[in-house]
């Protein structure tokens, strides 16, 4: 053990401006939307992957445990809380750099730092002809924290994780993995080629604990010539079952290629009161040459009329949205205008904060400042994954409307074709912030995971204080991630308990 203690070591390599355990430092790490607290000892915030290595032997000396966050900007999931109380956090938000942009091959090598509003406007400084996936979690989000958790945004490249090429980990040992080719620097393909030869071991870094990251390569999407967002709406509740039908067909088979999410009227406008928002109202985006564009925009039209599915359908372009924005800003106020736009915006690779300012009903909300220890109003997640079939959306839907009715929440929920045949179920609940509704909270989200699990909905992702809520890991998957945790992290340096895994 270093005769300084752990925090004069700290403040050796950080310095004090760069390592911080002071009262006001440590609330704000401590706090999260959910209503829980988790105190640190403190928070320090490298600006390279070398500060890192040398982090390891200082924590393992001194016995310090760390949990490594990206920008700790991930709401309802516990935002920058540890998994324990007395951890260290690695707070990466100061490693910003997005390092290379390849305008010919369309991949970005970027640091964990970096928000979703850095890149987006980097590549509109650049006159980039590539534009990023973005999803709704806000201007200030992490692009690399939040491929990490597997999340899913809202284009065609919508499943972010299946985009990503490479990545560098600092391992608890100061060893430096680079996954594919990334060991190779005089490779021609190594920011091409995902896989490189041997064992392709990127996704052992994603959703675990066994290294911190570093730097990600992922592909771009290609500004396309032509974008037309559609968005549907139907009256009827029971619609959504034939709508699932026709998107999982038009998916299969390449028609439709972006995300399309479905969200009840609660989830897609809030309080707001809006006649023209349906009991289901649906979003997408078909995008390339116009004319194939044109061709795929006929053949949704005539997939829903084969169907009979009574729905009031729209397309919007580049044209129909600066009309619709002239009219609104010039003309009459449009009651469902910022809905509209901000999935324009984030179909055409623009973050936004605004899906968080309907989901606290806080017009005035900006993710950059957003204190959760100091925010009035709780918030957490619940979801799961269900198959692209009828059945599975009549069954979730039951389960889920009963348990939200007879706790009192009001049910907002989305269902999102991230692929072509899984749904991604996700919804949330609001709440003051006292006591007695953070405990009710806690335990309303404890027994709706517990009844869909049972049902055999499982989730896709969690956050700290969270964790106890999965299912419980097979006995095999149990034992190798646990063998894996010790060759990686044999002293438990990082982030222990991180989506249960043992060790």
């Amino acid at each position: 053990m270093g005769s300084q203690g752990p925090s004069g070591r700290l403040i050796g390599l950080f310095g004090t401006d760069r390592f911080k355990n002071d009262p006001q430092t440590l609330s704000y790490y401590a706090s999260g939307l959910t209503g829980q607290y988790v105190q640190p000892f403190g928070v320090v915030f490298p600006l390279n992957a070398d500060e890192i290595r040398q982090l390891m032997p200082i924590a393992k000396e001194e016995k310090l445990v760390l949990f490594p966050i990206s920008r700790g900007k991930n709401y309802g999931y516990g935002e920058a809380q540890g998994t324990l109380e007395g951890q260290l956090i690695v707070d990466l938000s100061r490693m910003n750099k997005i390092v290379q942009v390849d305008e010919q091959l369309g991949v970005v090598t970027m640091q964990p730092g970096v928000s979703q509003r850095d890149l987006a406007v980097y590549l509109d400084k650049a006159g980039s002809r590539f534009q990023a996936d973005v999803t709704g979690a806000g201007l200030d989000a992490s692009v690399v924290g939040n491929v990490l958790e597997r999340g899913f945004g809202h284009t065609d490249y919508g499943d972010r994780y299946s985009r990503v090429i490479r990545l560098s980990a600092v391992l608890p040992d100061g060893t430096t993995v680079n996954t594919g080719f990334g060991d190779h620097t005089h490779a021609r393909s190594r920011d091409t080629y995902r896989y490189g030869y041997g064992p392709a071991i990127e996704g052992l870094f994603t959703q675990s604990n066994f290294g911190i990251i570093t730097e990600l390569t992922i592909e771009l999407m290609p500004r396309p010539e032509k974008t037309c967002m559609f968005v549907l709406s139907v009256k009827d509740e029971e619609a959504i079952e034939p709508l699932v039908e026709v998107i999982r067909e038009l998916r299969l088979q390449g028609v439709l290629n972006s995300a399309v999410h479905f969200a009840n009227k609660a989830r897609a406008i809030g309080s707001a009161n809006n006649r023209l928002a349906g009991a289901w109202n649906l979003s997408g985006s078909l995008s390339g040459p116009a004319s194939l564009v044109r061709a795929r925009k006929a053949e949704l039209k005539r997939a829903l009329r084969r169907k009979g599915i009574r729905v009031s359908l729209w397309f919007f372009d580049d044209f129909l949205m600066r009309v619709v924005e002239f009219v609104n800003r010039n003309v009459l106020k449009i009651s469902l205008y910022q809905p509209l736009k901000d999935a324009w915006d984030l179909q055409k690779g623009i973050p936004t904060d605004n899906p968080l300012r309907i989901l606290l009903e806080d017009d005035k909300l900006e993710s950059a400042t957003l204190d959760p220890g100091k925010y009035e109003t709780g918030f957490l997640w619940v979801n799961a994954v269900c198959a692209a079939e009828q059945s599975e959306v009549r069954r979730i839907l039951s389960l889920l409307r009963s348990a939200f009715t007879e706790a009192g929440y009001e049910f907002r929920v989305t269902f999102t074709a991230v692929n072509p045949r899984s749904l991604i179920m996700i919804t949330n609940i609001t709440f003051p912030r006292n006591e007695a509704e953070m405990t009710r909270a806690g335990a309303f989200s404890k027994g709706i995971y517990a009844e869909l699990i049972s049902n055999g909905f499982l989730p896709y992702r969690s956050g700290s204080g969270a964790y106890s809520k999965l299912p419980v890991l097979g006995k095999d998957k149990e034992s190798v991630l646990s063998r894996l945790k010790a060759a990686f992290d044999p002293d438990g340096l990082i982030a222990p308990g991180k989506y249960n895994i043992p060790g």
